[in-house]
């Protein structure tokens, strides 16, 4: 090592300590998933969430993570996810397939909202499909599906489970081939996922 390289470690040293960030003795985790604490916020430095939505990129899936002042219902992501990208994110190609088929009649809403009873298991959402929704391509009944289960099962034991307006389960289309009235998770539609 020269006497130059020498000299400079200090001067490193020295620098390292004036920026104001000191070593911490014990490891910390990084903020993650929906505490509302973890992230600062767009609005004068209250603290916000972060919510991954998903919306379709060249029949894809792909996150799109939205900060908001606190965590949305799962009605209001679906009302996100109708509404589609933002004109930023649009512009980088990104569109919805929950566009409503009959103006005024969503593809998809909770049940919850639509008043429609279902006996749901914790962590379980039902979502009611809209008769229009059969009469979709395939390919975009996928995308529906796949932007919705994603968007709504958002933790490990998060299920979304699809049914009629009278609250029966109905057989939906997998990415395998197979249909299934089963509880669906966000791995049953991780071959839609961008990679």
């Amino acid at each position: 090592m020269t006497l130059r390289k020498l000299l400079l470690l200090p001067l490193v040293a020295l620098l390292v300590v004036a920026c104001g960030v000191g070593p911490e003795t014990t490891p910390r985790a990084l903020p993650v998933g929906n505490d509302p604490d973890a992230f600062p916020a767009e609005n004068g430095g209250r603290a916000g969430v972060i919510e991954a939505l998903w919306f379709v990129s060249d029949d894809q899936l792909v996150p799109v993570n939205r900060t908001t002042e606190a965590a949305p219902t799962d009605e209001e992501k679906i009302d996100t996810l109708e509404a589609g990208p933002t004109e930023s994110e649009a512009a980088t190609g990104l569109r919805t397939a929950l566009t409503p088929v009959l103006p005024d009649q969503p593809l998809v809403a909770t049940a919850e909202s639509q008043g429609v009873p279902v006996a749901t298991e914790p962590g379980q959402v039902a979502v009611v499909l809209n008769a229009a929704f059969n009469r979709l391509p395939s390919q975009e009944q996928l995308l529906v599906l796949g932007q919705v289960v994603l968007s709504l099962a958002d933790s490990p034991d998060g299920t979304v489970v699809f049914v009629d307006e009278q609250g029966t389960p109905v057989g939906v289309p997998l990415p395998s081939g197979r249909l299934t009235s089963e509880p669906l998770t966000a791995m049953d539609f991780a071959p839609l996922i961008k990679t």
